[in-house]
């Protein structure tokens, strides 16, 4: 092949977007309002089921974190429940998409529309900061994970709460782990 040929050849490849292994930063994808998708339960997290919410043209499931560290005292980590997790995140990465870690239920919170634990209890709070730390940790550096809604809807209590209190409990200690 002539100089000439093989210039155009590289000039080609070089103009070709990056591999599909290669994704793009999940702040950016956030900044042009890039993502597209729909709450899943986990037991609907198969390759199948998000396959099809893929060929409807979306790019991101939010899977639930449920119960990884039990809802009520003493607050344990429930591997079982992570394995869920990770299974469904798996599913999600085969169909090609992003993914959001969605806590709806966890410590403090059995249930999201009615438990009220995470807002007064300290053991509740720490054991909650706790299970997001394990998570951050967990699933650091999985290109699909573009983001963790930490609190799904939280509910008003009757009394007044400290958000700022409860938010500074969260920085004590180690900090949560850096990277994407």
């Amino acid at each position: 092949m002539s100089d000439s040929i093989w210039l155009c050849l590289v000039c080609l490849l070089l103009s070709l977007p990056a591999a599909a292994s290669a994704r793009p930063d999940a702040f950016a994808l956030w900044q042009r309002g890039a993502l597209r998708g729909a709450n899943t339960m986990q037991e609907q997290c198969t390759v199948e089921d998000l396959g099809v919410l893929r060929s409807w043209g979306a790019n991101l499931a939010e899977i639930p974190v449920l119960n990884v560290y039990e809802p009520n005292p003493p607050y344990a980590f429930q591997p079982d429940n992570l394995s869920r997790l990770d299974r469904a995140v798996k599913a999600a990465e085969k169909a090609g998409l992003y993914v959001v870690l969605t806590c709806r239920e966890g410590p403090g919170r059995a249930d999201f529309n009615k438990s009220d634990e995470i807002w007064r209890e300290a053991s509740a709070q720490d054991a909650y900061v706790r299970m997001w730390r394990q998570l951050a940790q967990h699933y650091r550096g999985r290109a699909a994970i573009v983001g963790y809604d930490l609190m799904c809807e939280p509910t008003r209590t009757r009394k007044r709460t400290n958000l700022w209190a409860i938010g500074t409990r969260s920085r004590r200690g180690s900090p949560l782990p850096s990277g994407r």
